[in-house]
C-alpha cells in the first residue's frame, strides 16, 4: 500500500498583482446548485529533473496572472449565493513523497490503488475557506513523479 508523506506546503501567488476591475465573480446557477466536489486530474511523468518543482511553481505563478480567479477564494454572500473573491491569495502547492508503490504499478493498476495521492490533508470543511484550485507534485521511488 502506498504511503504519502507531505514534504512541503506553500501558496503560489500570481507573478504580478491581478486587475481590480473584477474583484468578485459570481458563480453560475448551475455551479450554485451543484454539490461541492473536486475533480482530480492526474498527470504521470517518468522523467525527473532536479528543478522540476521550481519550474512547476514558476509556471503556475505565471499562469495565475491570466487565470486569477484560481488564486482567489470561494465565498458566500449574505443572500446565500456563491462567488469567487479574486484576492490573489494563491494556489496551494504541496510536494509529497510516495513510498510503497512504484509509478509503473499505479499506471497498470485500478484507480483505487493510488488512494492518498492528491488528497489534501487539510481540505476545508467550511465553505468560506475553499480554494478553487490545488496543486500537488508527488515524487516516487526511481525519481518518477506525478502532478495534479
Amino acid at each position: 500500500m502506498a504511503k504519502v508523506t507531505i514534504l512541503s506546503k506553500q501558496s503560489i501567488m500570481p507573478s504580478q498583482p491581478t486587475c481590480n476591475f473584477h474583484p468578485s465573480i459570481s458563480l453560475s446557477l448551475l455551479d450554485q446548485l451543484s454539490p461541492p466536489i473536486y475533480i482530480h486530474i492526474l498527470f504521470f511523468y517518468s522523467t525527473y529533473l532536479p528543478d522540476t518543482s521550481e519550474k512547476l511553481k514558476s509556471s503556475l505563478s505565471q499562469t495565475l496572472k491570466y487565470f486569477y480567479p484560481l488564486a482567489g477564494r470561494i465565498k458566500e454572500t449574505g443572500k446565500g449565493k456563491l462567488h469567487v473573491e479574486c484576492n490573489d491569495k494563491g494556489v496551494e502547492f504541496n510536494e509529497t513523497r510516495v513510498t510503497g508503490v512504484s509509478l509503473e504499478s499505479i499506471r497498470k493498476g485500478p484507480a483505487y490503488e493510488f488512494d492518498g495521492i492528491g488528497r489534501f490533508s487539510d481540505f476545508p470543511a467550511e465553505l468560506h475557506q475553499v480554494k478553487p484550485s490545488y496543486t500537488e507534485l508527488s515524487r516516487f521511488k526511481a525519481k518518477n513523479f506525478n502532478s495534479h
